[in-house]
């Protein structure tokens, strides 16, 4: 018969359960076992004719192999989340070295007695470590050609490099040289980017520039806050044309008190226009 096998020859048994093979030279056929992988009782036939053996989908073997799955999946989210949250506190922001700070300070020294080529030794020093400060201010040198050549290309350079660190002036010394296509090509678009990036870090300047876009727009609402953001930083301009706004009631309410209280502050910081609105206001009655 076929399914007969010679005595002493040895068999193999798979468990429908797990799918496990059971191998002995004790002839088990018709006999009730447990299978030693998963523990499930079947009756033993002897594997001399191909079997076909269906696995079920939550077996015991499979629930182990899926949880040691799901264990490995969470632990390598755990491991991403630190890197992130590594690269988060210890990356682009990470403080400079003291090295980088002690020559920084020798570069602000130089720059405090005029003696710029030594500062521009110092502060390369300082800004090839990763110091955003002596990063800017060594773009500036390069800009404006102070303590060696002229050379605009450096500048951008480092004033990228101290914007990526988060140098809120520098994002706005870009913002200002993509606008007129100094040593970047010309872009509008571009300089918009960084005036924006360089607002929300608190500079006036960037945040005056971000206003004059609206303003441009005749969008005077969202121009109030940006103007009202540097006039606190006693940015005069912004507090003169936040002033006129606050009289003509465009963007906003009308009122006078405030155009008067803005006008005032900004004629402090030394804007002229607003010294001449002063004096408009000074011929109403109202304000003797």
């Amino acid at each position: 018969m076929a399914n007969e096998t010679k005595p002493n020859e040895a068999r193999q048994y798979r468990c429908p359960q797990c799918a496990a093979l059971l191998e002995t030279d004790d002839p088990i056929d018709g006999m009730l076992v447990a299978c030693p992988e998963c523990g499930a009782e079947f009756v033993a036939e002897a594997l001399s004719l191909p079997q076909i053996t269906l696995t079920p989908l939550y077996s015991q073997s499979n629930t182990r192999r899926r949880r040691s799955g799901m264990k490995w999946i969470l632990l390598g989210l755990v491991a991403l989340l630190a890197i992130i949250a590594g690269f988060a506190f210890f990356g682009k922001s990470a403080p400079p070295s003291r090295e980088a700070i002690e020559s920084y300070q020798q570069g602000v020294v130089c720059l405090e007695h005029e003696n710029y080529r030594e500062a521009r030794d110092w502060l390369e020093k300082a800004a090839s470590q990763g110091h955003s400060d002596a990063q800017f201010k060594l773009g500036q040198l390069f800009e404006e050609g102070r303590g060696g050549p002229r050379d605009i290309e450096e500048a951008v350079s480092w004033f990228r490099k101290a914007a990526e660190r988060g140098h809120g002036t520098a994002m706005f010394r870009l913002g200002k040289l993509y606008e007129h296509g100094n040593g970047v090509p010309q872009s509008q678009k571009t300089a918009n980017k960084w005036y924006r990036k360089a607002a929300k870090k608190g500079v006036a300047d960037a945040q005056f520039e971000v206003a004059v876009r609206y303003l441009e727009k005749d969008n005077y609402q969202k121009a109030r806050p940006w103007l009202a953001r540097a006039a606190a930083q006693h940015h005069g301009k912004a507090g003169w044309i936040l002033g006129s706004l606050y009289l003509s009631g465009e963007g906003g309410p009308q009122d006078e008190d405030a155009a008067l209280m803005y006008f005032r502050q900004a004629a402090w910081d030394g804007c002229i226009q607003a010294e001449w609105a002063l004096q408009d206001l000074r011929k109403k009655a109202s304000y003797w």
